[in-house]
């Protein structure tokens, strides 16, 4: 071999190792940082004001779980209004007893707020189907 491809391959070799040492260390730890499922999505994007000492309703929706899964929805950090709820969405059944289990991919925070007015601030959680989502909301009681 020359000395030429002997030198060139050296230098193609240290560009290499470099490279990947350089990339090893960007990228160090991120296996680690979960990844957020874009194909699960929660509206709408902000809440409805709600006024106290009268009945507040707002529907959630999610997209990204089938229609058929079993979601628990439930309010993972902070504090709603109190008076109100968050439930699973299961409107349309008359008598509460001779329904079957609802399964579905809305969400309901009712009820009729008797706090102060303020703001609140506060994260639904979603579980089901073997999926996490969760989603910041802001809710201002005038």
């Amino acid at each position: 071999m020359s000395k030429k491809i002997v030198i060139i391959t050296v230098i193609v070799i240290v560009a290499i190792l470099i490279g990947l040492g350089v990339y090893q260390f960007v990228n160090r730890g991120k296996g680690n940082v979960p990844r957020l499922d874009s194909s699960i999505t929660m509206s709408p994007e902000t809440l409805n004001p709600a006024r106290k000492n009268m009945y507040y309703l707002q529907t959630l929706y999610t997209t990204g779980f089938a229609e058929s899964d079993k979601l628990d929805w439930s309010l993972a950090s902070g504090t709603i209004p109190s008076g109100l709820i968050l439930e699973t969405d299961t409107r349309g059944c008359i008598v509460a007893e001779k329904c079957p289990a609802v399964q579905t991919s809305r969400g309901l925070l009712s009820g009729t707020v008797t706090d102060e007015p303020s703001t609140y601030n506060f994260t639904i959680k979603i579980d089901g189907a073997g999926k996490t989502f969760q989603k910041s909301y802001e809710l201002v009681v005038k």
